[in-house]
């Protein structure tokens, strides 16, 4: 079982996703190629952990602030190998 503070894979690749631009769920859909329910789910996690918000108007998904850093140490991370 995944502790609360670490990341799936999925969640991972939501975030270097919405790295690029923000995306309403069905353009994550395709970019990130997960299935529906596991998006939906991943999604709620980030949410939860105030990586990503999602605009009510555009119904677009962002990475917030902590997200943002987050993902910059995700690359610094994939930089070093690990």
């Amino acid at each position: 079982m995944q502790n609360k503070k670490s990341l799936a894979p999925g969640e991972k690749k939501i975030l270097i996703t919405l790295t690029r631009a923000n995306k309403t769920f069905t353009q994550l859909l395709k970019d990130a190629r997960l299935p529906g329910s596991v998006l939906s789910q991943y999604l709620k996690n980030l949410q939860k952990k105030h990586y990503i918000k999602r605009d009510i108007d555009t119904h677009k998904y962002g990475l917030t602030k902590k997200g943002i850093r987050v993902c910059e140490l995700l690359s610094e991370l994939i930089k070093l190998g690990g």
